[in-house]
């Protein structure tokens, strides 16, 4: 019965989650549905890179992690830029990502015999993140850009992994998966360069940071927000 409650548990979750990503790719194409209508400007693609996560707080005087703390993880997704004019693209984006940390010596119990010992955590936070981006660019066959944009993700679980499999004794609780939406700024730059008549290759470097706090309810949780940078590269065919 336990593990029946679980699964109906998590599979309601689920697909409450998986309804709000629809709706967040209806907005999008919503909003962008006039320009598919009245121009041909565009170049859809796929991205992949790696993303190195940190965090932040302005009233904990924190500016980030310590280097051995930092992890970095992989990111894929798809993405659409409409070419405004000869200096102006919009772009938009929806990719998964992850982001944490590491800490290598934190409490664990053993819930069978209570007995304590140190161990490593991962702090796993899961998003599907979609940014809508204003880019600035120069050149034709070769182009350097640069955007700045709004970073808007959903928040898809939330766990702590500890290396020995026992319980952390922490005051982070990625499990609680709130809040869900997570907001931010996002810039970065790169080079474009075309390979064919309708095919590109762009290499990019991008920073985003959250308005958004990691977690709600606990003290630590209330005043970490994440941030971080992302290298990446991706394929545009222009249709």
């Amino acid at each position: 019965m336990y593990l029946l409650n679980k699964f109906f548990k998590y599979t309601f979750f689920f697909k409450l989650k998986m309804e709000i990503m629809i709706k967040l790719i209806i907005l999008v194409l919503f909003v962008f549905s006039p320009f598919f209508i009245y121009a041909q400007k565009w170049d859809i693609g796929i991205k992949g890179g790696i993303n190195f996560p940190n965090v932040y707080s302005n009233e904990l005087e924190i500016s980030g992690l310590k280097k051995e703390y930092m992890k970095n993880t992989l990111i894929f997704g798809f993405v659409s830029i409409y070419k405004y004019n000869k200096y102006l693209n919009i772009k938009s984006e929806i990719y998964y990502e992850e982001r944490g940390w590491f800490e290598k010596e934190v409490f664990t119990i053993n819930p069978q015999n209570g007995t304590l010992e140190y161990s490593s955590i991962n702090y796993y936070y899961p998003f599907v993140t979609l940014p809508l981006l204003i880019e600035g660019k120069i050149g034709k066959k070769i182009q350097l850009f640069i955007n700045t944009g709004i970073n808007t993700s959903l928040r898809i679980g939330g766990k702590t992994i500890t290396k020995n499999g026992e319980i952390p004794l922490v005051f982070i609780f990625p499990e609680d998966n709130k809040p869900t939406f997570d907001f931010g700024w996002i810039c970065g730059s790169g080079v474009r360069i075309k390979i064919r008549n309708r095919l590109s290759l762009q290499s990019e470097y991008r920073y985003y940071r959250s308005w958004t706090p990691i977690g709600v309810g606990y003290s630590i949780d209330s005043v970490l927000k994440h941030k971080g940078f992302l290298l990446s590269m991706a394929c545009y065919y222009m249709i």
